[in-house]
């Protein structure tokens, strides 16, 4: 299992639309799960969305 760094964290932030945009953040044993303000501004290509 990777382990989570300051880049990952940093690259996760960008991709969901920066920390403005993290309305909700959960996680489990597997998931990072978040809920933003505005979908619009997450890049779909560079994180998967279920």
């Amino acid at each position: 299992m990777a382990k989570i760094n300051e880049g990952m964290i940093k690259e996760i932030i960008a991709l969901v639309g920066g920390a403005p945009n993290i309305a909700v953040c959960g996680n489990c044993m597997t998931r990072l799960r978040l809920q933003v303000h505005n979908i619009g501004l997450v890049n779909n290509e560079g994180v998967p969305i279920n």
